[in-house]
Parts: structure tokens; sequence; C-alpha cells
């Protein structure tokens, strides 16, 4: 199993309640009402999966860090609640670029535009993810998106050229259906990077992977693209 940033995590019930009962020992001031909800039971049958992530703080040997968002909002907010998943409790983790292939209904604008960006991609010849609310609602089927949520994106390396175009056709599509789209280019190193600060007047931009955070060369970049 590849442990990176954006993966879904399928997880058994065991490990569901190995994570609530973790939470619970924790002592924090959470309604776990609503986290039992979200972690264990989930909404209509459908158990919401975990997502990967990255820990600056707490390790448990054995587990992987995940997250867990709500599709529904709670005093305006969705619930996020961070937690540990014993490695023997994931059943399968699924990439964005997985999500991304499977058939969804175009319920809200960013949908909308999710369904055209994918057509473009084809056309490009482009390696494109979906992740956040947008994966979420795909993979899940719940309503994870409404008409004020972002597009978020993740790209495989391709030649300077052709990102630089596909971006631009991105950015017309976001102004079509209003909808804010936040494009990720996914770096051989493992490092994950915002593609607007590729085209942006600076020497480095910061990088993100499972572990840590940094600041990378924009020329290293360019080199690790394609050809």
């Amino acid at each position: 199993m590849i442990i990176k940033r954006h993966n879904l995590l399928e997880i058994t019930n065991m490990g569901r309640n190995k994570i609530f009962q973790q939470l619970k020992a924790f002592k924090q001031q959470y309604d776990f009402d609503l986290i039992r909800e979200l972690i264990v039971e989930g909404y209509d049958g459908i158990k919401v999966p975990g997502i990967i992530r990255r820990e600056e703080n707490t390790i448990i040997k054995g587990t992987i860090p995940v997250g867990f968002s709500s599709p529904f909002r709670y005093q305006d907010n969705r619930l996020r609640i961070p937690g540990f998943v014993p490695k023997e409790e994931i059943v399968k983790a699924v990439s964005p670029y997985e999500v991304i292939k499977q058939e969804f209904v175009f319920r809200t604008k960013c949908l909308q535009a999710l369904k055209e960006i994918v057509q473009l991609a084809d056309e490009f010849k482009i390696c494109l993810g979906v992740w956040g609310s947008s994966g979420l609602e795909i993979y899940s089927g719940l309503p994870y998106t409404d008409d004020n949520s972002d597009l978020d994106l993740l790209i495989n390396p391709c030649e300077y050229g052709k990102l630089k175009e596909f971006y631009s056709d991105l950015k017309k599509i976001g102004e079509e259906y209003k909808c804010g789209i936040d494009p990720e280019l996914n770096l051989p190193n493992g490092y994950g990077v915002k593609v607007a600060e590729l085209f942006m007047n600076t020497e480095d931009i910061l990088g993100k992977s499972i572990n840590d955070v940094k600041l990378i060369p924009k020329k290293s970049i360019i080199c690790m693209l394609k050809n």
C-alpha cells in the first residue's frame, strides 16, 4: 500500500471503533455522538473513508494518520477529526486518480466544471485526479459539495508548456462556473506543489509531502517535468 497525501482509506469496522476509542481516551471536548456517526456508524449506511494526512506531533507505532470530514456542516463548519488507524485494519487505499474514474452526478457547479475538466485532461493526455470535497462526494455518494465549493485537483508531471496551457484553460472553466480551481502538481520526489505558484515570479515553491513541508527551487521542479 502506497502511503500518500490525499489517498482515501477503506477501514474495517473494528478499525473504526479503535479510532473512536482513541479519541475518547484523549479526553478532548468533542461531541462524541457526532464523531461516532462520522467515524463508526456512517450516514444512511455509507461509511466515510479516512484521508491519509501528515502528522507533525504524535506518532503511534503501527498506525497511519488519517482524517475524517463530515458531509454535513454543524454551525456552518464541517466536522474534521484526526485519528490513527492500525495498519492491519486498512482494507484498501484509493488514489485521487482512481476516484476521478468513477461515474458521478453533476449536482453542483464544481462537479459540472469537473465534467469539462476531465474531457480537457483527456485531450491534453494529462493524468488527472480529484480530492477534497468533490473527491469525497464522488467516492462516497454523500453530498459533500455545494455551489460555493472549490475543486481540488491532482496532476501528474507533464511537459512544462503543456501544463501551462492546461492550467490556463482550467482558469477559464473556473470563471465560467464561478468555481475556484486549485490544482496540485504531484512530483516524483513525493512532494506536491500548487500549480499556480509554478507560474508566479518566485524562485522557490512550497512543497508538501506525507512527512514534511519545505521550499523547493522552481528550477528543480521544471527539471522533473517530462520533456
